[in-house]
């Protein structure tokens, strides 16, 4: 189960002590990846599809529109990345790339893997509350709302990240009646 994260919440993890680092070798390689646990994760609203293939998903937001969910990501990131750090030394002078990307003046993107097993995305789809297959979206689609999990970050060689979700997507139609 995923626990939806705002700054108040995640402070509450962090500063308890229950939001834990676990560090695991990555597989055939020396490199680490370091999950948090409890699984975190996000709400978003009206993200748009700005690149889409069978791997991963770029979600688009304007600045403007989703100011309060920039600063969200930042202060997430900024929490997360301190943590980490703190637990593991061997991250300490290690940049980690953001889980946000600020690509201009006025949109920031966040890309998201699509979990899936043999070929079958593992994304839970939902229109106008029923559940039905999940598809990939066409570029430029808005999805009314997703859940996306911050899984854990990466450390390959001299390089680290955020590895992040997309858990499910929502779509609502108006009816006509």
């Amino acid at each position: 189960m995923t626990i939806i994260i705002n700054s108040e919440v995640l402070s509450e993890l962090i500063n308890s002590e229950q939001l834990k680092i676990v560090k695991k070798r990555q597989q055939h390689s020396d490199n680490f990846n370091y999950y948090f646990s409890p699984s975190i994760g996000l709400n978003l609203w009206k993200p748009k599809v700005m690149i889409i293939n069978p791997k991963f998903i770029v979600l688009e937001f304007n600045k403007i529109e989703h100011m309060s969910l920039l600063i969200l990501l930042r202060d997430i990131n900024k929490k997360l990345q301190k943590l980490v750090k703190n637990k593991n030394s061997e991250l300490f002078n290690t940049d980690i790339y953001n889980i946000m990307s600020e690509i201009d003046n006025d949109k920031f993107t966040i890309r998201c893997y699509l979990p899936n097993f043999k070929g079958k995305h593992l994304i839970k789809c939902y229109v106008d509350k029923n559940e039905e297959m999940f598809k990939l979206p066409r570029v430029n689609t808005v999805i009314d709302n997703c859940i996306i999990e911050i899984r854990n970050i990466w450390k390959t060689n001299d390089k680290s990240g955020f590895n992040i979700e997309l858990k499910s997507t929502s779509y609502f139609f108006k009816s006509n009646e």
